[in-house]
This record gives C-alpha cells, structure tokens and sequence, in this order.
C-alpha cells in the first residue's frame, strides 16, 4: 500500500490500490464521499437491475426486516415465499393455456 492510502481495519482484495468510499446510492449510479458519480457496473444481478435508492423497495425491505430477517428454507415457511410460488404457478398456468406474455414474468419461471 502506498504511504497516501488511507489506513483501514478491511483486509481488501487487492492492497496497492486505493477504493473509492461510497456513501450514497441512486438509480445505477454509486456517490463517493467527494460526491464523483460511477456508473455501477459491479453491483450484483438484483442491484443492477433494480437501482440503488429506490424508496419503494427500501420500504418493502424494511417491512420485511421488521417482521422476520431469515429463515432457513429447509425448515420454515412464510408469506413472501408463498406468494412467490403463486406468482409462478400462475406463470406457468398462463404459459400453458397458450397465452405467453413476453416481459410478464421472468422466462425462467
């Protein structure tokens, strides 16, 4: 690490080279602390595709939080997880009656 970068307690992946600090999120584009915008081409498949900041879906996920965190799958249940299996089940009822809807739903449901 050179003698300029920043001292920090994350063991980053790469440690000669400097990560810029993000503090805020809108749409695609990620903010640094001296406000310099990046488009977010790294971010994963649901946070490229959704955007950061979104109010609606900061809302939902607090909700969420609020009422359960996790649960294990293997073991539990609850209504997000039921809701979706009526989502594709009714996907696949549409598919199969011959009434494909491009865009509707994502294909691999």
């Amino acid at each position: 690490m050179d003698q300029d970068s920043p001292r920090s307690n994350v063991f980053y992946r790469k440690l000669n080279r400097r990560y810029p600090r993000i503090v805020r999120g809108e749409g695609c584009y990620l903010f640094d602390a001296d406000g310099r915008r990046y488009l977010d081409g790294s971010g994963g498949a649901f946070v490229a595709n959704l955007g950061h900041g979104v109010p609606e879906i900061a809302a939902a996920m607090a909700e969420q939080a609020g009422r359960i965190g996790y649960l294990n799958g293997t073991a539990f249940t609850h209504d997000p997880v039921e809701q979706l299996g009526l989502v594709r089940t009714l996907y696949h009822a549409i598919r199969g009656a011959g009434g494909r809807r491009e865009g509707a739903c994502h294909p691999q449901y």
